[in-house]
């Protein structure tokens, strides 16, 4: 076989394995700029389509070959935040050992929730002595930027006291945000929280939110601590 026929067939295996690429390529473009680019409509501005800036991961016919991603998210920081979880939901719980009376505990228990949450509205706040039940809503701050946004949390707080311990539950979380432009109305924090989880945050601010959620919760819990066992 001569150096030119050796050459031509060379060439010809180039371009047969080039020609799918080629075509996928082509095929890519046209796809990338129907759904960036939609067809307008009379009377309607044109935009890029939402979908233009969700993960976009096209694989080639020879996946063993070539493989390409483009991404058009805005990377955030979702830094694994750990929140104790029970049913699906954040639930924090406690047990406290205690040498002290169940009625000594019930009373320390009733003076520290008066002073840690003194804006709680009596409606909300039962004590009953007989089962060493305390039942209240909580709420604190947390600030989630510099330019001085922030969120109210507010949650459940329930307590039992027994003879020799209490029990420390706080769950069902509520954020309402404090910064313009954002509605601001008590929503489930759950759902932000699953989204944050799998790395959807819903803001830059979510990494603060439930930092913030979870160094005060640790907080609160551990003051109950200190006022039955000082």
């Amino acid at each position: 076989m001569t150096k030119q026929k050796r050459t031509i067939r060379f060439l010809f295996f180039i371009g047969c394995m080039l020609l799918p690429l080629v075509n996928y390529a082509t095929n890519s473009r046209l796809l990338l700029k129907r759904v960036c680019h939609p067809e307008p409509v009379e009377g309607r501005a044109q935009r890029p389509s939402p979908a233009c800036f969700d993960r976009l991961s096209m694989t080639p016919f020879f996946p063993s070959v070539f493989s390409v991603t483009i991404d058009f998210t805005t990377q955030q920081d979702t830094a694994v935040i750990h929140l104790p979880m029970k049913n699906g939901k954040i639930t924090y719980e406690q047990v406290y050992p205690t040498n002290k009376s169940g009625d000594e505990v019930f009373a320390l228990a009733e003076k520290w929730f008066a002073q840690t949450f003194p804006d709680e509205p009596q409606q909300l706040y039962t004590a009953d002595k007989k089962s060493g039940q305390i039942k209240g809503v909580g709420m604190f701050k947390v600030i989630t930027s510099s330019t001085g946004n922030y969120y109210w949390l507010k949650f459940d707080v329930n307590i039992s006291v027994d003879d020799g311990s209490c029990t420390i539950t706080t769950g069902n979380y509520f954020e309402k945000p404090i910064e313009k432009g954002i509605s601001n109305e008590y929503s489930k924090i759950s759902y932000r929280w699953w989204d944050y989880r799998r790395g959807h945050p819903w803001s830059v601010e979510d990494k603060a939110l439930f930092a913030g959620l979870n160094q005060n919760t640790l907080q609160i819990i551990a003051s109950l601590k200190q006022s039955i066992n000082p």
